[in-house]
């Protein structure tokens, strides 16, 4: 892993010699035991809570003045509600690991601020200038030199290295650089819900886009599994631009994704294999699977195994003709839950195709990355990433007309 944002951008390097208490968790910078005055005009320590604008593991110019907080309210010396720092009640970042209570807002006159040295320093001037006035000396370890006039010596705490979204075990992965999308919407706390280990089984069109869309959430680990090799058709119904050495190279489909998206995060684990009766028990261990694969009669075992482990599954399906006229066809999406595996596999097509059209496989890109979203979309609502009132069952999207209809469970 490449050195911190702490010690490669200036502003944050800074802020450490000045004395400030710095650490990181994923896209956000935490500046700790900053003085303040709570309620009763009671000196206390808070939390600033930054949203980081990143270029790999640089900083940039900070893109908003809004911050969060973990403390009490802020309040003057006077004992009056800080209102021209605070800005509402309730943090824009809450996560597993960081609750904020505060959002606070200041903006030099006409502009953003020009770094995160700024941006920090005047927040922590704005409050502690209040709290000195109340107990001096309490930001005296702030600056270049001690409340004696003396030099002071660096910070113990140093630069903290960047150590994702969430505290992680051995064997767990991640992505290589900072969530900042996340950080900066504030939904860290939202995204953590999907950490768990996921599989994949089928990369052949549908998967790849799965594949595409999971490996930019807060999962620990991603299983891929798949026999085929990475062909030339492939390349036009998968996401990204493989080139001519790619489609040459004779890969299987799981190395060459496992290759790929490897450049972005870690613990992706390929599995160059064709899932059966034989070895159905590489899947234990999965907290989720999607199972991507056109073979019907293929899907019982997986089904199978999936089911009796009480692993959650999402099967996707698309049934397309090519006609005079154009494309005819639907998309399903089926959700199997230890409450709903027999109802949902009584939706699943589990025989052999018995038209010559739907053996002839008809697919493209862009009803590949839909089936894709529409699974992954659930996956999230079941863990709770989107707000849901319901569980669903089966879903078919009619491609003619953009019909679609759901089932769900009572």
């Amino acid at each position: 892993m490449s050195a911190s944002p702490t010690s490669r951008s200036p502003d944050l390097a800074r802020l450490v010699e000045e004395g400030y208490d710095l650490s990181l968790l994923g896209g956000l910078l935490l500046v700790r035991r900053l003085p303040y005055v709570g309620p009763f005009r009671q000196v206390r320590e808070g939390v600033l809570v930054v949203p980081l604008n990143l270029r790999g593991d640089v900083t940039t110019a900070p893109r908003t003045h809004l911050v969060s907080w973990i403390g009490k309210t802020p309040h003057t010396a006077e004992g009056e509600r800080f209102s021209a720092v605070v800005w509402k009640s309730g943090g824009m970042h809450t996560s597993a690991l960081v609750e904020t209570t505060h959002t606070f807002c200041v903006r030099p006159p006409g502009r953003e601020f020009h770094d995160y040295h700024e941006l920090v320093t005047t927040y922590a001037t704005l409050l502690g200038t209040h709290a000195e006035r109340l107990s001096p000396g309490v930001m005296a370890r702030f600056g270049d030199a001690d409340a004696t006039g003396r030099t002071r010596a660096p910070a113990a705490v140093g630069p903290q290295p960047w150590t994702g979204s969430r505290r992680r075990g051995a064997g767990d992965g991640g992505p290589r650089y900072a969530d900042t999308a996340s950080s900066r919407a504030g939904i860290d706390g939202l995204n953590a819900r999907l950490s768990e280990t996921v599989g994949i089984i089928g990369l052949g069109g549908t998967g790849s886009h799965v594949l595409d869309l999971v490996v930019k959430t807060a999962v620990r680990a991603i299983h891929l599994f798949d026999a085929d090799t990475f062909e030339q058709h492939n390349a036009f119904r998968s996401p990204g631009a493989a080139s001519l050495a790619d489609v040459s190279a004779g890969r299987r489909k799981v190395d060459h994704f496992a290759r790929v998206y490897s450049a972005m995060r870690t613990g992706i684990v390929p599995h160059a294999v064709r899932i059966d009766e034989r070895n159905a028990h590489l899947l234990d261990g999965l907290g989720f699977c999607f199972v991507c694969i056109d073979d019907a009669p293929g899907k019982a075992p997986i089904l199978d195994r999936l089911s009796s482990a009480s692993i959650p599954w999402i099967d996707v399906g698309m049934g397309l003709a090519a006609t005079p006229d154009g494309i005819v066809g639907a998309l399903r999406t089926t959700v199997g839950t230890p409450t709903s595996f027999d109802e949902a596999r009584r939706r699943i097509p589990t025989g052999p195709p018995v038209r010559d059209d739907y053996a002839l496989n008809v697919q493209t890109g862009d009803l590949n990355a839909l089936n894709a979203a529409l699974a992954v979309v659930e996956w999230k609502r079941m863990r709770g990433f989107y707000a849901s009132d319901r569980t669903a069952l089966n879903s078919v999207l009619i491609v003619g007309d953009g019909l679609s209809s759901t089932e769900t469970l009572p």
